[in-house]
């Protein structure tokens, strides 16, 4: 299977700007901008550097002279980067329809416009694809989400069957579009504003859909394949600690958040199923002997509990050493490796 598929679509009046975010991840970023190049109708592009180490911007620039381009002095992940994009396209009078925010190590096909903008005129708000992986093109790596439902299992992320359909523009309604590749009308922003800088990165578009959704917005995922990504090449590069501690430490905040009302489970049922999956996850690790990814959700842990939010900055606090001490504990009782 062909990963863009070069077919070309009919033309809609929807205007995309799409932001794509780069972290020391310049290859990635040009192979995605490649792909971009080929879709039909062409978008406008805003491309934030994320405080990369090296500068390669004019070498992106000259391949690229059509696209826009920010340069963020500190790293403030993926909920900062993305709003500087954000902020770019709001703040200019011919401000585009939908802002489509687009993960730099994905690949994107060339009629995603065209098959996004039917979507969204059947009555949604944000939309995205199904979700596919990079290294194995026919393998979905994510559908749509539900999220802390009642009648789900004990869970926080429910799937929701999203197959694949190549002859109509199917869309099943979400709590949570992926955020990888997420298409979002202005009005959205103008109602809701931007996305909470306070997670940095994990969980920040599932707090931003679930506020849309909450404003009576409608978040949809489209049954067709229409980008392939490369799955957590980020953590690859940043290490498995850093995920750990953002997944954790974020989860609380989104509970905190939106927990209750007709579909999700109320506060108490919602903390208690929370330390349940905290406990499992610091328990894998130290079941791995990862003692760096146990002590990260120790401190992810600790840093919700007081409220610590934004860029992590890797120090281990007395709160957390007990935390660890107590999961630790329980942790031997229920047999874990001594």
């Amino acid at each position: 299977m062909n990963r863009i598929q070069t077919e070309k679509s009919s033309k809609n009046s929807t205007r995309f700007g799409f932001v794509l975010v780069n972290y020391n991840g310049w290859d990635d970023t040009i192979e995605c901008l490649e792909s971009i190049t080929l879709c039909d109708p062409k978008p406008e592009v805003v491309v934030v550097d994320n405080a990369s180490v090296e500068d390669r911007s004019k070498e992106v620039l000259d391949r690229f002279p059509n696209i826009h381009w920010v340069t963020s002095r500190d790293n403030t992940g993926w909920s900062g980067g993305n709003n500087l994009g954000i902020r770019f396209f709001l703040d200019r009078d011919n401000c585009p329809d939908v802002i489509f925010l687009l993960n730099n190590d994905t690949m994107v096909a060339s009629d995603i416009l065209q098959v996004l903008s039917e979507a969204l005129d059947q009555g949604y708000d944000v939309v995205g694809p199904v979700i596919n992986e990079y290294s194995d093109p026919d393998v979905i790596q994510t559908q749509g989400t539900a999220f802390n439902r009642k009648d789900q299992s004990l869970n926080f992320f429910s799937v929701i069957p999203t197959p694949i359909d190549s002859e109509h523009i199917t869309v099943t309604p979400v709590d949570i579009v992926n955020g990888c590749a997420v298409a979002i009308r202005r009005e959205v922003f103008d109602r809701i504003g931007l996305i909470d800088e306070r997670f940095f990165l994990i969980c920040e578009e599932s707090d931003f859909c679930l506020r849309a959704i909450e404003a009576r917005f409608r978040c949809g995922v489209v049954h067709r394949s229409l980008v392939w990504h490369k799955h957590s090449v980020t953590f690859a590069r940043a290490g498995k600690p850093i995920q750990r501690y953002y997944g954790v430490r974020n989860l609380w905040l989104l509970v905190r958040r939106h927990s209750g009302g007709p579909l999700r489970r109320n506060w108490l049922s919602s903390v208690v199923l929370y330390w349940r999956r905290a406990f499992y996850v610091y328990s894998h690790e130290l079941d791995l002997r990862n003692t760096a990814g146990a002590r990260a959700v120790c401190d992810g842990i600790a840093d919700a509990i007081l409220g610590r939010y934004g860029k992590w900055t890797e120090r281990t606090t007395v709160f957390a050493r007990i935390i660890s001490l107590l999961l630790k504990a329980v942790w031997r009782i229920r047999g874990g490796r001594r």
